[in-house]
């Protein structure tokens, strides 16, 4: 063999190992980015999986923070309105939050004996949240008031009143109901912040006078 036929064999060699290489070295850079992909997407379904354990299992509507802030009521129908003095007795919970009503709704603020129920959920109607109690609890009484009291413009858009229920304090909006045995302003504030003025067919308009 010539010395030229060498060195072009050589040359071809040498090709063939340089074209090898680089498909060597591509396809370690597939497998390397495969192997990350696969690691992220592992690593993001288990925390998928673990995570509600982290957060304490809290499930929306069970009363705590990161979800809908008490339970959620089938709504009823609510019109036409009732007679002025009707009195309905097919409301689906006690306290209601949703169902027929008379044309008037109540005064907003705090009454000092129990509301006409038909007129207030007419005021749920408007978006109102009401906060009802049975206690004799003169403290407990106070700090419901001084609760309502310091909520931006008071009185609208809520009402406190004496109530014969089964849980001591109750909040109610349109299609929403939280129950408490105690007195507790955090869960109180949450259930504020999410309904009071925003929920409710004719919401927005939950003001004195309407």
């Amino acid at each position: 063999m010539s010395s030229e036929n060498k060195k072009a064999k050589d040359r071809r060699v040498e090709q063939r190992e340089a074209r090898r290489a680089r498909r060597d070295k591509k396809q370690r850079f597939r497998r390397t980015i495969l192997l990350v992909v696969a690691g992220v997407l592992g690593g993001a379904l288990i925390i998928g999986l673990f995570l509600p354990s982290f957060t304490g299992g809290r499930n929306p509507g069970d009363g705590s923070s990161g979800g809908d802030i008490g339970q959620s009521i089938p709504i009823l129908p609510f019109s036409p309105h009732l007679s002025p003095g009707t009195v309905n007795n097919d409301y689906n919970t006690n306290p209601p939050t949703s169902g027929r009503h008379v044309g008037q709704t109540a005064l907003y603020g705090i009454h000092a004996s129990p509301v006409v129920r038909e007129q207030v959920v007419h005021n749920m109607e408007h978006g109102s949240m009401v906060i009802w109690y049975d206690t004799e609890d003169a403290e407990e009484i106070k700090q419901i008031e001084d609760f309502a009291k310091g909520l931006s413009s008071y009185p609208d858009c809520v009402i406190v009143t004496p109530w014969n229920m089964d849980s001591t304090i109750a909040l109610t909006a349109w299609g929403k109901l939280l129950t408490l045995d105690t007195f507790d302003a955090d869960l109180m504030q949450q259930f504020t912040n999410a309904y009071r003025g925003n929920v409710g067919p004719e919401a927005g308009v939950c003001q004195q006078g309407g």
